[in-house]
């Protein structure tokens, strides 16, 4: 019979060996830990290396876009501003000129402040034609349009109305 206990581990022996075969829980009855260092090294760098190629995908992405609409800002709207400010300035300057043909005391006087009002009608007309290539919506362009044939219609009524007064002074 001490062949047979001999042949057979006894209860101490077998729970080492099932120790060694099956890792047990610490004491936090967490598993003990399945890779070593330089997997877990490696697993680390290459996380990093792909959270900065994502990264990176982002960023192209952003800037692309940034890209896209500074372009769409300077050749498509400054351009445009730059002609709304040149017609508004233009604008003015027929404003300021009107009166002084009402001011004129002769014909000659006349003649010049007309020569000076046509010219700005017509610089005024040219930047409204700007203005319709420079993509801004035609419904503005159209209405700029007509209030720009209306101050000339005024301006040419306006020149009449002092020419007829002039010539009823000189009377």
């Amino acid at each position: 019979m001490k062949m047979d206990n001999a042949a057979q581990p006894s209860s101490i022996e077998m729970d080492t060996g099932l120790s060694r075969s099956k890792p047990t829980p610490d004491a936090n009855n967490t598993p003990p830990a399945r890779f070593g260092i330089k997997a877990k090294l490696f697993l680390a760098f290459s996380l990093l290396a792909c959270l900065t190629a994502v990264a990176s995908s982002v960023a192209w992405s952003v800037f692309g876009h940034i890209d896209r609409s500074v372009t769409h800002v300077t050749v498509e709207s400054v351009p445009g501003m730059v002609t709304a400010l040149s017609l508004a300035e233009k604008s003015a300057e027929l404003a300021a000129t009107a009166p002084a043909l009402m001011a004129v005391d002769s014909q000659e006087e006349r003649v010049g402040e007309q020569a000076k009002l046509d010219d700005s009608a017509r610089a005024l007309a040219a930047l409204i034609d700007d203005l319709k290539a420079s993509n801004v919506a035609p419904e503005r362009t159209a209405a700029l349009s007509n209030i720009g044939k209306e101050i000339t219609a005024s301006l040419t009524k306006l020149n009449d109305a002092v020419e007829k007064r002039l010539r009823i002074a000189a009377q």
